[in-house]
């Protein structure tokens, strides 16, 4: 199923099937039918009347998730999350308020959980750190998050919950993910405009992000960008140069200034 057309799905879930989706989202591990109760009911969650769905009422509403594709059967029993949407279910959980409670809930699950600490896990704490704007922890998890596989972040794009990330992890995540949107991903669009907005703001840039606004520029063939980027850098890069001699078709040069920029 397109990543797209399982968004749509998502968003039209009820207040409830969401809460189940949170759920197995923040999980360390595949949960059965049995642990998604008590672990909402450890949240604290309550309907729209303020009482805590029965056991037996969540269990519908996992069969329903699985019945759509979104919630996925794992061993012994236990679901899980599909993985296109365990991001979209924690930024859904931002911005239902829910967020900090299942984040201390799953903190004190795995805190007494028998479960090794495995792949799953680590990629689960990077999310929650990155959310939570906790810098250090993202960077102590980042490495070995990766070891285990791809991590996808604010995956899909949104802007309201990038402009409340800390500064260091709204840079962190646009010098990662510039080089996917200059290639075409699907919500590239959003993700350059917010790095516009962002690299303006800055004075000299370090080497990564004039980098990343070279490279730019030069998919969109922008040579004002490249003039003010030469300026920005003091006149220091002589690969800015070189990519704007190559924009002009100015192919000998271009050459020349491109080999003296190599180390």
């Amino acid at each position: 199923m397109a990543n797209g057309r399982i968004f749509s799905f998502y968003q039209k879930l009820d207040a409830d099937a969401r809460h189940v989706m949170q759920l197995c989202a923040f999980a360390e591990c595949a949960l059965n039918r049995r642990e998604i109760a008590a672990f909402s009911g450890q949240v604290g969650w309550t309907d729209g009347k303020g009482k805590r769905p029965a056991a037996t009422a969540i269990s519908r509403i996992v069969t329903k998730l699985e019945r759509q594709g979104l919630l996925l059967r794992a061993s012994y029993g236990s679901m899980d999350v599909h993985d296109a949407l365990v991001d979209l279910a924690v930024q859904d959980s931002i911005r239902q308020g829910w967020f900090g409670k299942l984040k201390a809930a799953a903190k004190r699950r795995s805190n007494r959980s028998y479960y090794t600490y495995h792949r799953r896990q680590y990629v689960r704490d990077l999310r929650i750190a990155f959310y939570a704007g906790e810098v250090s922890e993202f960077q102590s998890l980042l490495k070995t998050a990766r070891k285990n596989g791809e991590v996808r972040l604010l995956h899909p794009f949104s802007r309201d919950i990038f402009d409340s990330l800390d500064p260091a992890l709204q840079e962190w995540y646009l010098l990662e993910t510039v080089p996917e949107a200059i290639l075409g991903r699907a919500d590239g669009a959003e993700i350059l405009a917010a790095f516009d907005q962002w690299a303006a703001t800055g004075a000299a840039p370090g080497d990564e992000l004039a980098g990343a606004l070279l490279d730019l520029a030069v998919a969109r063939g922008d040579l004002p960008s490249l003039r003010e980027l030469d300026a920005r850098t003091g006149h220091k890069l002589r690969e800015i140069e070189g990519c704007e001699a190559l924009l002009r078709g100015d192919f000998e040069r271009a050459e020349r200034c491109l080999a003296e920029a190599l180390p």
